[in-house]
């Protein structure tokens, strides 16, 4: 069995600017070494905005494609 490296960001938010927010993220997540799993806040991208409706995304929307590019194999 092998050890299983978790690695989990806390940050402050930028209050509903998931773009500003991914970028922040994308600059934590270069500098982070051997990793087998990196766990990000909850509602990450927008903040803990109890504004749903304007900034839900679609299925596959920014934040999906996002956090796909990121995937390492």
């Amino acid at each position: 069995m092998t050890d299983l490296k978790i690695t989990y960001i806390q940050s402050q938010l930028h209050w509903e600017h998931p773009e500003k927010n991914r970028e922040m993220f994308s600059g934590f997540m270069q500098n982070i070494g051997q990793t087998d799993l990196v766990m990000l806040p909850e509602m990450f991208n927008t903040g803990f905005t109890m504004s749903a409706e304007k900034n839900a995304e679609e299925p596959g929307g920014a934040t999906f494609l996002w956090m796909k590019e990121r995937q390492r194999t």
